[in-house]
């Protein structure tokens, strides 16, 4: 019978592996928001389907598709990474405008 379910830090040890000669753009970012938000583990659909993923979106998570059947954990993921990309872009303008006032 086959482990449905990895552990997520052996998950995390074998994506670093199977991308160290291909750098995923995205891997960073995911192996971090994993460390940040922990599971109990990862599924199997989910690493199955993290290259497809990664094949996708390119490092751009403006063609992430949420009507697709992603795994939910990778929804979990695209909504943090958009919630910092908004973030960074109201301090970057915050800091503009603050510049400009000056």
């Amino acid at each position: 019978m086959g482990q449905r379910v990895l552990p997520t830090d052996m998950a995390v040890c074998l994506w670093k592996i199977v991308f160290s000669m291909r750098r995923s753009a995205l891997l960073d970012r995911w192996l971090a928001y994993l460390a940040s938000h922990p599971s109990t583990g990862i599924p199997g659909d989910t690493w199955d389907m993290y290259l497809y993923l990664t094949d996708q979106l390119d490092g751009d998570l403006s063609l992430y598709d949420d009507t697709h059947a992603w795994p939910t954990i990778f929804d979990d993921f695209v909504e943090c990474e958009n919630d910092i990309m908004n973030q960074n872009l109201v301090k970057e303008k915050d800091s503009l405008i603050q510049e400009y006032a000056a």
